[in-house]
């Protein structure tokens, strides 16, 4: 069943002042590192036998751990969080790749693999392909399955898992989060990819310096991420960001979500193999077209220029509704570098306004096309700690909003 992070039932009851005094001793130690239980009470307002007690339970449930330290002469005993001994899975799930990471609970990426085959959509054998994938990542780091406690699984489509149908043939299924958490073992949330690319580069790439920025994954598809306020947004229908279907010419050709001209067509990665197929003879896959663009071939340096411009009108008119600080290119695509920022810029400055279009940066990922990746495995740790109680201070993780955990059965 799914269970909402951070769940606050019962409010006043024994058991509330139980999880509330849990928090405020996790969130002490996660704010300023190991404490001596006097530390603690003084830093929390508990008593020195809730403290005491809290140790004991917290021991015991293996979030803790105690230790012997010295402090100006005198032995004290130190109680801090356990780091590093729990394993995530961060997931993402494209058609044409699967990447996975496996990070201890510090956040240290150990291994990491990329499957260039995609994904077959369908569901058996793609959950088993996923655990085979995790034994893979779990074996290169030298680690155990058993240490693995929660993963996080991003899917190139707007999420809700009340709303299943959204993604693809066998996948539109009732509790797909369920089945993909008793395909694991652990418990699973699930994302869409591009707002697991935002978190990443929030966290660890272009955007770490940034409260307001739009990142956009540009591969064979084209969505984006919105970190705006330094916070995650992913609007009241859970959806924000398909700026592939914002519509640029309304007598447009058909699109497979049954509008008519939307971007995509025009400047996602497929859009630019069917234009490069017109003079080359048949579609070069998006490998392809970055390798031929940064050798400087005209035709697809040509073809990603275009694509690019026609990405910027767009970005230009979200400039001009947001005014973001700044706007990240990622995906794949986003390898061919200056090509594609340049002629993004060129679209924005053209289409926003003055001063809104002179001062938005343009940039690439830090973190490349593995953006994605890393925002999973950085969800997977900001679940791991809510499901713990440890408070997260990061308002980028505003989970409690929507995010739901899905539990493998325990009937199974």
């Amino acid at each position: 069943m799914d269970l909402p992070l951070g769940d606050r039932r019962g409010a006043g009851s024994a058991q509330s002042l139980r999880r509330a005094n849990r928090r405020r001793f996790l969130g002490a130690l996660s704010s300023w590192g190991p404490l001596s239980q006097a530390e603690l009470s003084r830093e929390t307002g508990l008593s020195p036998a809730a403290v005491s007690g809290l140790v004991k339970e917290l021991v015991a449930d293996e979030v803790v751990r105690v230790a012997s330290s010295t402090r100006g002469g005198r032995r004290v005993t130190e109680v801090s969080l356990v780091e590093g001994e729990q394993l995530v899975l961060g997931v993402d799930l494209g058609h044409r790749h699967v990447r996975i990471a496996l990070a201890d609970s510090a956040g240290t990426i150990l291994a990491e693999f990329t499957d260039r085959t995609g994904v077959a959509w369908r569901l058996q054998s793609d959950l088993s392909r996923l655990s085979e994938l995790r034994d893979r990542v779990v074996q290169d780091a030298n680690r155990s399955t058993s240490a693995v406690v929660l993963a996080a699984i991003g899917v190139p489509v707007p999420f809700e898992p009340t709303r299943p149908g959204r993604l693809a043939r066998e996948w539109s299924v009732e509790d797909v989060s369920g089945r993909i958490a008793q395909a694991l073992g652990v418990p699973v949330v699930i994302e869409n990819d591009a707002n697991l690319g935002a978190i990443g580069e929030a966290r660890r790439g272009a955007g770490n310096d940034c409260a307001d920025f739009i990142y956009v994954k540009a591969a064979h598809g084209l969505g984006a991420g919105l970190v705006l306020g330094s916070q995650l947004y992913r609007g009241g229908l859970n959806a924000a960001g398909e700026i592939g279907h914002m519509s640029v010419d309304d007598a447009g050709p058909l699109c497979a979500c049954g509008g008519r001209g939307c971007l995509e067509l025009y400047a996602a990665g497929g859009a630019i193999a069917t234009a490069l197929a017109r003079v080359h003879g048949s579609e070069p896959s998006l490998h392809d077209i970055v390798t031929r663009c940064l050798a400087g071939e005209p035709s697809f340096v040509r073809a990603v220029a275009d694509a690019g411009q026609h990405l910027g009108y767009v970005l230009a008119n979200v400039t001009n509704l947001l005014a973001p600080s700044r706007i990240i290119l990622g995906g794949e695509l986003s390898s061919v570098g200056n090509t594609l920022v340049d002629a993004v810029q060129r679209g924005v400055r053209t289409g926003a306004a003055r001063t809104l279009g002179e001062q938005v940066e343009v940039v690439c990922a830090g973190l490349g096309d593995r953006a994605e990746v890393v925002g999973a495995v950085e969800l997977a740790l900001a679940a791991l700690r809510e499901q713990l109680e440890i408070p997260v201070a990061d308002p980028l993780f505003n989970i409690a909003s929507g995010q739901k955990l899905a539990q493998p059965s325990t009937s199974a």
